[in-house]
């Protein structure tokens, strides 16, 4: 059927524009909000990021940091390739150490072998080799650190024999998040 010339235009048409338009905001705006829960949900169980140490390869570098009331978590950023067996992960090494001045605070050793949670994007796997990026929290403490104050941690990054490719080995310092 034609429309009359000057008749009001279909409200039909009018109707399901309505309806789409509703649906937009009742369904879509509600999930992208529940996904962008999820991310900082899972960005904040890491923790605050409070210093970053870039590394491409084993070597030493260096972060300043202020020391937070709740302690300081140590978090591997890998980004590589690996041999093993299911859930293994590149064996990455980092000795600390905290300074302050010409002063030595604590030193550790903090291992990918110790570790505890893990939040990885991508990671392929072709037999027994892996391929990927994922953040790893490390099971090491530095201990007595001044809280309140700044320090300096000089950091020595080494791999291990599962790694046949290393493209990036930084370390994340994160405010430590309560148990």
């Amino acid at each position: 059927m034609t429309p009359r010339p000057g008749a009001p235009p279909d409200t039909e048409a009018k109707k399901q524009s309505v309806l789409l338009y509703l649906l937009g905001v009742f369904v879509c705006v509600p999930l992208f909000g529940l996904s962008i829960a999820v991310a900082l949900a899972l960005g904040a169980g890491r923790g605050e990021l409070l210093a970053a140490a870039p590394l491409a390869g084993p070597g030493v570098t260096r972060m300043r940091l202020r020391v937070p009331p709740g302690g300081v978590s140590w978090w591997a950023d890998l980004e590589a390739s690996w041999r093993g067996s299911r859930g293994a992960m590149p064996e990455v090494s980092y000795e600390l150490e905290a300074r302050q001045g010409a002063r030595s605070l604590a030193s550790t050793t903090c291992k990918t072998g110790e570790r505890g949670s893990s939040f990885c994007g991508i990671v392929s796997k072709v037999g027994a080799k892996f391929s990927g990026d994922c953040e790893v929290e490390l099971r090491c403490e530095l201990a007595g650190l001044p809280v309140g104050e700044e320090v300096e941690i000089v950091i020595r990054g080494s791999t291990g024999a599962n790694v046949t490719e290393m493209r990036q080995m930084s370390l994340n310092a994160r405010e430590r998040r309560a148990p």
